[in-house]
């Protein structure tokens, strides 16, 4: 009787797969004492069958659930290598950018300088 009872108030938290164990083993016990044709055996078979059912579900949905964490993981993981290869393409830019306008000022500057000099 306690574990039929504990089994519907595992059903009520949505807790199906150990709704399922506990009236199982009721199911066994009435079974036993009380035989297959017994109102409470066939009322417990039927709560049986239910938690079975909605056990099931719960696993789908999980599994579904789990699917679909995954590929927004795969998805962000995606998104975040792209911003990566980005901002490194843009610093590689700006890197070279830099480098030009150094050689550029350098050379400027050694043309002042020789015009200068021929001053």
């Amino acid at each position: 009787l306690v574990d039929r009872q504990t089994a519907h108030v595992y059903s009520e938290l949505k807790q199906c797969k150990e709704a399922f164990e506990l009236e199982k083993n009721a199911h066994k016990v009435y079974s036993m004492y009380l035989g297959e044709n017994h109102e409470t055996t066939k009322s417990c078979k039927n709560s049986l069958l239910m938690f079975m059912k909605l056990a099931v579900q719960q696993g789908k949905e999980k599994l579904n659930g789990d699917k679909h964490r995954i590929k927004e993981s795969r998805a962000a993981a995606i998104a975040d290598q792209i911003t990566a290869d980005e901002d490194a393409a843009e610093l590689s830019r700006e890197n070279g950018a830099g480098t030009t306008d150094n050689s550029t000022k350098t050379q400027k500057r050694k043309k002042r300088q020789s015009k200068k000099k021929k001053k």
